[in-house]
């Protein structure tokens, strides 16, 4: 108990037991009990309880929340951007144009975004929480620093500059 560090003081004390002790390596059972219809009023608050426990979940487990999905829209939104970046294609008898583009621009915006906050996030449950990391977290950690990330983000502002440059120059 006391290696868990249990913080939570609502419904979400619960999956906070189990996240803690699977990241601990702890040993989980499975105890049966005898359950009894509740007497009296429920104090359950379906919005505000249901938010603090995925607010949590999120926080306890921001690789597979966060950093996962924001890598998959950064390389579809990417991978999307550069596909259409000479002009309008057709593929599969559909025509995909300058919207088509936008959205690939935003999906990549976007998961950039979801990872950073991931990223953030994790260094939070593992320096705050003092909870152990994954794999996945370890190896992304361990290739982070200040000088890569304003490299990365310096290459994708001048190739994003370069790209609205042709686009805007060939509409105009």
């Amino acid at each position: 108990y006391k290696r868990m560090r249990l913080t939570s003081k609502g419904m979400e004390f619960a999956s906070e037991m189990i996240v803690k002790a699977h990241c601990h390596k702890m040993r989980i059972e499975e105890v049966p009990i005898s359950y009894y219809p509740r007497i009296g009023n429920s104090k359950l608050s379906p919005l505000s309880d249901a938010w603090r426990h995925i607010k949590f979940l999120i926080l306890y487990t921001p690789t597979y929340a966060l950093v996962v999905p924001g890598m998959v829209l950064t390389l579809v939104g990417t991978a999307t951007s550069i596909l259409l970046f000479p002009g309008g294609k057709m593929i599969l008898g559909w025509f995909f144009d300058i919207h088509t583009m936008t959205i690939g621009i935003l999906a990549t915006n976007l998961g950039v975004q979801l990872t950073l906050l991931g990223m953030v996030a994790k260094v939070y449950t593992e320096k705050i929480l003092k909870l152990p990391s994954g794999p996945l977290a370890t190896f992304l950690l361990s290739k982070v620093s200040v000088e890569r990330l304003l490299a990365l983000g310096s290459t994708i502002f001048l190739v994003s500059l370069t790209m609205i440059a042709s686009v805007t120059f060939s509409w105009v």
